[in-house]
């Protein structure tokens, strides 16, 4: 796996010692939800009458601890609802549906629903030690005429009679301000088919609307591709990667022309405060482009640059997005998600930990989950 070096020295973090007992929180509550976006941002496109990059696809996941002198992960006998807080996060300001058929066939999805048959308010599918919902069709608007990036899906956890007995709340981040126009012009689609027909051999112009997807592999959406071109990530990297210095003077970083845009807060997480940048975990364009790497599997660590010693983090083999910590809690749960990670810029990310624990830092006010206070320091690392 290609990784950049650290951008400094191994970070020292020591455990903090537990919150106290009068701490001025809540009264711990029977059950603790924790909930995070599966990425920081989810990139679609703003029509698709010419070409579909991504269609309107966010997910979310997972966990709930019941609380109490020894917490327990829940693993059935109760479900897990999301609803939008905010009516303006519609499915209706988009052209995907219209389009659908002709992108997905016999696959496209009804009005309003998303690849994986879900909708903008559903149940959570029971995963793992959590739960998890996938493709949810949030588009980024809030109200008429107004974009917002970061709507909220609020949680509700309920019992086999539906009677609720817990909430949360989750940013689910969508964007449709890709930066395409910034090299391809406004009419973006139509371009990037006639270059690819030009450089390919291709027809897709006249096969309009095309679905990227249909050839180039992208495992975050299930799709396989056809198993000859290059999965759709390595793709655009390639293509890209001798173009980022047209960029020069339009935007300060140029990974943020395209993931997903000039003008949306994509990475925003505490690592900002460090001055780290995407090419510290990330390295150079070309990295992504090497030969072997597998886009969506081979990722920076966290331990990479965090080695105190006797903390844990992930597991061999396991990506940060699969690893787990303290409890079995998955590290999101208490991190967020890697690229929006706690303390966020952005309040909408910070919504939760502010709503379990009273403050916007990573989730480690022990009384969210534990009662009473155990007392001690906390232990960063995996318990049986």
């Amino acid at each position: 796996m290609l990784l950049a070096g650290c951008p400094r020295a191994p970070l020292d973090e020591t455990a903090s010692p537990v919150d106290s007992a009068d701490s001025g929180l809540p009264a711990v509550q029977t059950y603790a939800v924790f909930a995070w976006p599966s990425r920081a941002m989810n990139p679609m496109d703003p029509g698709y009458a010419t070409a579909s990059l991504r269609p309107p696809a966010v997910g979310i996941r997972a966990q709930v601890v019941a609380q109490g002198p020894s917490p327990t992960l829940v693993q059935g006998g109760l479900s897990l609802r999301y609803a939008p807080r905010d009516s303006g996060a519609i499915a209706g300001a988009t052209d995907f549906w219209e389009q659908a058929p002709a992108l997905l066939g016999n696959a496209a999805p009804a009005q309003g629903v998303g690849l994986a048959g879900l909708g903008l308010q559903g149940e959570m599918s029971a995963s793992g030690d959590g739960f998890a919902a996938d493709a949810i069709p949030v588009v980024p608007t809030q109200g008429i005429g107004h974009e917002g990036p970061f709507p909220l899906l609020d949680l509700t956890l309920v019992d086999g009679d539906a009677q609720p007995l817990a909430s949360g709340v989750v940013v689910a981040p969508s964007s449709w301000d890709l930066g395409c126009s910034l090299c391809h012009g406004s009419d973006y689609a139509a371009d990037i088919l006639v270059q690819h027909d030009a450089r390919h051999d291709t027809t897709h112009v006249d096969e309009a609307p095309v679905r990227c997807g249909r050839c180039h592999a992208q495992p975050e959406l299930g799709w396989a591709g056809d198993g000859q071109a290059p999965m759709l990530a390595t793709a655009l990297h390639r293509a890209h990667a001798e173009r980022l210095g047209e960029l020069e003077g339009q935007i300060s970083v140029p990974c943020l022309a395209c993931h997903p845009g000039p003008d949306t807060p994509f990475y925003r997480g505490n690592h900002t405060e460090r001055d780290t940048t995407c090419t510290d975990c990330h390295g150079q364009i070309e990295d992504l482009t090497a030969e072997g790497r597998t886009p969506w599997q081979d990722l920076p660590r966290c331990g990479d640059c965090h080695q105190t010693p006797g903390m844990d983090y992930e597991q061999p083999g396991t990506a940060y997005r699969d690893s787990v910590g303290h409890g079995g809690l998955s590290c999101a749960a208490c991190h967020h998600s890697p690229h929006a990670l706690y303390s966020s810029e952005l309040d909408a990310d910070n919504t939760q930990n502010i709503e379990l624990q009273g403050y916007a830092g990573v989730i480690s006010t022990c009384r969210v989950c534990h009662d009473p206070n155990p007392g001690g320091l906390f232990p960063h690392v995996v318990e049986p």
